[in-house]
């Protein structure tokens, strides 16, 4: 064990060495996992299927979506027959191939929240299959939460300290929705009077 820290500046010191040999294992990580998403950055994501497109429009399409500039809802698109679902299918294919979302859809609802719906399902399985998100980001992933976090916190910050006969402090926030709720400019404002 260290020498106690006495006044304000030996804490801030000694918090700011535990700070970074903290983030120093985090950093290298995170350039581990930031190439292995740019060596897979550009990898195929696989086209829909009709039964995809069919099974996407039936079980999540709002039936009750407003009419849009194409004048077709969700109720509409539930009523497609097969040869109806197989042109939609050639659509969203040629879209991915192209790389290209047509201007129109921006105001065609229907259309975009089922294009959108598919392709989110075909990248968290690219995701997922390529272990393109690193195991320790727990936001925006289905089946983890906040409580995750915590645990790997525990076990890095707090049980491994204890082996070594350290002290360490930890204090975890969620706020929720916090970042769509504040106040971004004055945010900014207090970040740039805090840094040096």
């Amino acid at each position: 064990m260290g020498p106690w820290a006495r006044d304000n500046k030996q804490k801030a010191d000694l918090f700011a060495e535990s700070l970074a040999e903290i983030l120093r294992l985090n950093q290298m990580d995170e350039e581990n996992d930031l190439q292995h998403i740019e060596d897979h950055i550009y990898e195929y994501i696989p086209l829909v299927t009709p039964h995809e497109v069919d099974s996407e429009i039936r079980t999540n399409l709002n039936s009750k979506n407003a009419l849009g500039f194409h004048l077709i809802t969700g109720a509409i698109l539930k009523q497609l027959c097969r040869k109806g679902v197989s042109l939609l299918t050639y659509l969203f294919n040629a879209t991915l191939r192209l790389s290209c979302i047509p201007d129109i859809w921006k105001v065609a609802e229907s259309y975009s929240d089922c294009f959108e719906n598919l392709l989110l399902k075909q990248l968290k399985s690219l995701i997922e299959e390529k272990h393109l998100i690193p195991d320790y980001q727990f936001g925006f992933r289905q089946k983890y939460s906040t409580i995750d976090q915590i645990y790997r916190i525990t076990d890095i910050l707090i049980e491994r300290p204890f082996e070594k006969k350290r002290y360490m402090h930890c204090l975890v926030l969620d706020f929720s929705q916090a970042f769509d709720n504040v106040w971004h400019e004055e945010l900014v404002h207090k970040l740039n009077k805090m840094l040096p």
